[in-house]
């Protein structure tokens, strides 16, 4: 859920946290300038004062802030009337059931006693100067991929032994925007050699022909084009497998 504002009343800023149907709270700000110290967000320690904060963010051009929704994720700033242009992007879970499985990587951290900057790098390529927009993120940050994406690992969890094949080296960037931790991931294939040292949720990579070895009852391929990806090794899969 996005939402765009340019506006701010001396009503907004008061101390609070979001509700329950938010996941995650992202903010992008857009101002060119600014001057007023007094309107950054804060990041609090309790509910009683807006100076007891852990982080304060300024509302200037390109600054982002991303933390976890939490019944002590307290936040707030001082009245201010004014422009202040801010993107909001929250994370909202489709079902209960999914939100009481996912989980999120936040860059606060917020405790009982205490509430801490504490940046995570983010596990997938957004930008590259030589080639410019990442378009595995593109695509999986895309409001249209979260249902069909949810939807897959539900059909995941519904298995009893899942694979991952990996040619094109994507699957931990869907992991960091879709947790497979509730798929139960037994085997994780590679096709480049190279990432035979990897592995994706403590499971070891292992060569791609060792499919037909382990037999898994379903098969993620992480590709773009899952058809053409599988088309070179159909001699390996079995029939009653489902990818």
């Amino acid at each position: 859920m996005a939402t765009v504002r340019g506006q701010c009343t001396a009503r907004d800023g008061h101390i609070h946290t979001d509700s329950d149907t938010k996941l995650v709270t992202m903010l992008l700000y857009t101002n060119r300038s600014w001057e007023c110290a007094s309107a950054r967000l804060r990041l609090l320690r309790s509910t009683k004062r807006l100076d007891d904060y852990a982080a304060e963010v300024p509302a200037a051009e390109s600054t982002l802030v991303i933390f976890r929704n939490a019944p002590n994720a307290w936040h707030g700033f001082a009245p201010f009337h004014g422009q202040r242009r801010v993107i909001q992007v929250n994370w909202c879970p489709i079902r209960a059931s999914w939100r009481a499985r996912r989980h999120v990587t936040a860059s606060v951290h917020f405790s009982n006693v205490s509430c801490r900057s504490a940046p995570v790098p983010l596990r997938i390529e957004t930008f590259r100067n030589d080639v410019g927009g990442s378009a595995v993120y593109k695509a999986l940050s895309h409001p249209l991929a979260a249902p069909a994406a949810h939807a897959l690992i539900e059909r995941l969890c519904a298995g009893s032994s899942v694979a991952i094949y990996d040619p094109d080296g994507i699957a931990a960037a869907f992991d960091t925007f879709y947790p497979l931790a509730g798929a139960g991931i037994a085997h994780y294939f590679v096709q480049n050699v190279d990432h035979l040292t990897r592995n994706f949720r403590g499971v070891p990579a292992e060569p791609v022909t060792a499919i037909a070895a382990h037999r898994p009852q379903a098969i993620l391929v992480a590709s773009f084009d899952p058809a053409k990806t599988l088309a070179p090794i159909r001699h390996i899969l079995l029939s009653r497998q489902r990818y």
